[in-house]
């Protein structure tokens, strides 16, 4: 069974950059139990044969597995490798030729925007590279049909992980910000309320400013130049409505590191908490 047959066989199948499938994820508690209303569960065929899967929801590998081969999907002894751990190859590891045209963007993640009822009203994927960059980005609206398009002119903007926001302002909790949406999921996965915006450090998109009133924010800059700038940015515009606002440089970060390292070396949410209060 090849992966473009499980995609169609798991619904909301679509086709990706470099042979890959997007399709709905089957894990059960996905979305938080309400499903995978925008196909984020990435399927390709191996070169050595072997099908690869990647959530990019954020749901473990073994239960994606787990649940594909309940759907009696897969036979039971198929080895997977999850895509995460399978390194970008160019010519079969040899270097390009002189004028080669650089290898196609690898699509590594999606993040998705929802309203307040957990609608995707749009997506954010996140790009490989091979240039000085090495990563890229592109946004997606997602009409009521769930179909994407790629033009921003009729999405409704709304801050990253909305729910988040609406819910610490109603407690009310302390709401962290940082620059993008893989340091945000980081926080988030310690049980903390966290959100960012869509166009990263360089700018902070006014639409999003009423969500904040009456929130009380910790912004967490990325430990570099942009992130400080990002930094102020994002306290001049929260200012003059949110009920209290500081700023805190978490401990220990190298240069150019954020919440997502501060989580990876053992970070915990009572210590985020702590922090957030003493700063």
């Amino acid at each position: 069974m090849d992966a473009k047959l499980i995609a169609s066989i798991l619904g909301n199948a679509r086709s990706a950059p470099n042979n890959q499938f997007l399709a709905s994820c089957p894990v059960p508690g996905h979305g938080q139990g309400n499903g995978d209303r925008s196909p984020s569960l990435s399927i390709c065929d191996g070169d050595d044969g072997k099908l690869l899967f990647k959530c990019f929801g954020g749901c473990s590998q073994h239960s994606v597995l787990d649940c594909i081969r309940e759907l009696g999907l897969l036979p039971e002894a198929e080895h997977v490798e999850p895509l995460s751990s399978i390194k970008p190859r160019i010519n079969g590891h040899q270097a390009p030729a002189p004028g080669a045209p650089a290898p196609a963007p690898t699509l590594e993640a999606e993040y998705e925007y929802v309203d307040e009822n957990g609608v995707t009203l749009f997506i954010k994927q996140r790009y490989k590279t091979s240039d000085a960059k090495g990563k890229t980005y592109k946004l997606l609206a997602v009409g009521a049909d769930g179909r994407r398009v790629a033009s921003m002119a009729s999405a409704r903007i709304v801050p990253y992980r909305l729910p988040d926001v609406i819910a610490a302002i109603g407690r009310p909790q302390v709401l962290f910000i940082v620059e993008g949406e893989k340091a945000a999921d980081a926080l988030a996965s310690l049980g903390l309320f966290v959100t960012s915006s869509h166009l990263g450090a360089s700018s902070w998109p006014s639409a999003v400013t009423p969500y904040f009133v009456g929130a009380s924010v910790v912004i967490c800059p990325d430990n570099d130049k942009p992130g400080r700038s990002f930094c102020r940015l994002v306290a001049a515009a929260l200012l003059p409505v949110c009920r209290a606002l500081r700023v805190l440089e978490l401990p220990g970060l190298g240069a150019k590191e954020d919440a997502f390292e501060w989580v990876a070396s053992g970070g915990t949410r009572s210590q985020a908490l702590a922090l957030a209060r003493d700063c």
